[in-house]
This record gives structure tokens, sequence and C-alpha cells, in this order.
């Protein structure tokens, strides 16, 4: 497979093979609502890295896209990928950017508030378009934790917060009702021919 090029924009031709992740719900303010300004994620991957394509729609005069250090894009608006690699439904690796590229990522952990130490390496670009915004993102496989045997199933969760209306969209369904966040994740299954590793910044 060819790999798509990180640059923030969803027209390399790799993505038309990709999966389509869409149908977001709000978590916040009101659960359940649909997404009203659409949000697509195009996802795959190959034997070194897993690929996520967002497509964010909005009014360009609305979207909130500040130049900020790392781990502080929650100023702004920005995306986030979240992976239970151990598909234990308790913890999991999260990693977010903004339409500047600006990166936030931590491990999450039911009950606990979110550790932002851990710097783990990925690559996030992203635009702004005519109808929103683009974020294309590569999270090689040795910055993950999961066992060493194939395939492999991850827990997935996929958010878009937009900071002028505190507002977040998941793609998997998020309620208060529920105490843990890790058990109401999607599933990414059958993931061969991957290898973990720990790269740490």
């Amino acid at each position: 497979m060819h790999r798509p090029v990180v640059d923030g924009r969803l027209d390399d031709a790799v993505w038309t093979q990709a999966a389509v992740l869409d149908s977001f719900t709000q978590g916040r303010p009101i659960e359940d609502v649909p997404d009203s300004l659409g949000t697509r994620c195009l996802v795959m991957y190959d034997e070194k890295q897993l690929y996520f394509g967002f497509h964010c729609r909005d009014r360009r005069d609305g979207i909130q896209s500040p130049i900020l250090p790392r781990d502080n894009v929650w100023q702004g608006d920005y995306v986030c990928v979240s992976l239970d690699t151990w598909y234990d439904h308790q913890r999991s690796q999260f990693f977010c950017a903004n339409a500047s590229g600006v990166q936030m990522d931590g491990v999450d952990r039911d009950g606990v508030d979110s550790d932002l130490a851990p710097d783990f390496l990925y690559t996030s670009k992203g635009r702004l378009t005519e109808d929103g915004w683009e974020l294309e993102m590569a999270i090689p496989f040795t910055s993950l934790r999961f066992p060493s045997r194939g395939p492999v199933t991850f827990g997935i969760n996929l958010e878009r917060q937009i900071k002028r209306e505190d507002a977040a969209v998941y793609w998997a369904r998020i309620t208060r009702n529920i105490n843990s966040y890790h058990a109401q994740m999607g599933s990414l299954e059958g993931l061969a021919g991957v290898r973990p590793g720990m790269n740490l910044r």
C-alpha cells in the first residue's frame, strides 16, 4: 500500500481505500444530538503506522486554531484519537492536534485526570479549507504498547472539540450515565502484521 503524505491535504489517492468513520454525536453540552457541523475521519494502516484523516466542516471565521505550546490545544478547536491498545476497557493513549498541527498527547485512565506527561512520537499536519479544516495524522506502532501477537484489536474513539460552542462530538457514543469512558469505545479490529514498541520523548 502506498502511504499518504502527511501534509494536511486529504487528496492522496490512497485515502480512497480507507475506512470512513462518520455519524458523530455530541457528548457535550447535550448528549445524543447529531453532529450539526459535519465531521468525518478516514482510517487506514500499513506495517509501520496508523493513519487518520479528519475533515471538519465549519465556517472559516469560527475556527480557533492558535499556535500554542505542546499539550495546550484545548485552548482552541482540535481533534483526538484515543486508542485502548490492550483492549481491556481501562486505559488509552490519546493523540490530538489542531488545524495548525500543534499536538497534545498523553494517557487516560478511568476515574483519574488525563496524564499529559508522556510525549509520544507521531506526525500531524492541518490546514484551513473553504468549508472548514482538515488534519492528517500518522501514529507509528512503535509509539504504542500492545500484545506482541496478531492480529490485534484496539478500542478506539475519535473526538472533535469546538471551542466557541464548548461542544464535543464523538464517533462512538459517549454518555455520562456510564462511568467508564473506555467501556464505551468502538473497536478497530484485525490489525495484522504490526509490532509494538515504545518511542517516548
